[in-house]
């Protein structure tokens, strides 16, 4: 028979806490606060203190987990949650700030994200371009525009579709094209699959 999971039982163990900017759910020590999947702590990671939701109970004694330092400081207070809420309502006007600055800096940004921290020391920029930023010029113009410090990261530039060649129905040597110019068939065009094309047989 399985034992019920009460605050008692995991205390002092590991829980498993997703943060809001990520799909990962990362373990952290549970301290003695007892918290249950749904409640809110806040976090000691290596990036600093962070607001995460405990998704995932685990039963005490699993000291050998690694956690990478990640400790649960203590459960998240209804002013914990009313900070957050203030920081993601900012972050759509610090999205558009970072568009205009870039644009004078001559960057062509094709998205953007902003992410405050919990403690509203930092702001993150997570972009793309469609070619090397040049970073120290729009870190001096975000400088000018917002008090914490600025953390930008460039993503790779997404990945162009194809031009050309197989896949597209343009390729001239393509030996499955050859095949099909010898059974008489038509060479596929370009464009939408028919409706029913990947409907299971």
């Amino acid at each position: 028979m399985a034992r019920a999971i009460t605050r008692e039982s995991i205390r002092g163990g590991l829980v498993g806490v997703r943060f809001r900017n990520s799909r990962c759910m990362y373990f952290c020590r549970s301290g003695d606060d007892g918290l249950l999947p749904g409640d809110f702590a806040v976090v000691t990671t290596s990036a600093g203190d962070e607001l995460g939701k405990v998704v995932l109970g685990v039963a005490a004694g699993s000291s050998d987990i690694p956690t990478a330092g990640r400790q649960i400081v203590r459960r998240a207070t209804a002013a914990d949650l009313e900070s957050l809420q203030q920081a993601l309502q900012g972050e759509f006007a610090a999205q558009v700030q970072f568009l205009s600055s870039a644009t004078a800096a001559g960057i062509d940004v094709c998205a953007v994200r902003a992410n405050y921290s919990f403690d509203g020391s930092r702001v993150t920029f997570r972009f793309r371009a469609s070619g090397p930023a040049d970073r120290a010029e729009l870190r001096r113009r975000l400088g000018e525009e917002f008090s914490p410090r600025v953390v930008l990261r460039q993503l790779s530039s997404p990945a162009q579709p194809p031009t050309g060649g197989c896949g597209d129905g343009g390729c001239t040597t393509c030996p499955s094209n050859g095949m099909r110019e010898r059974a008489g068939a038509a060479l596929p065009s370009a464009g939408m699959a028919p409706a029913g094309a990947f409907a299971s047989g």
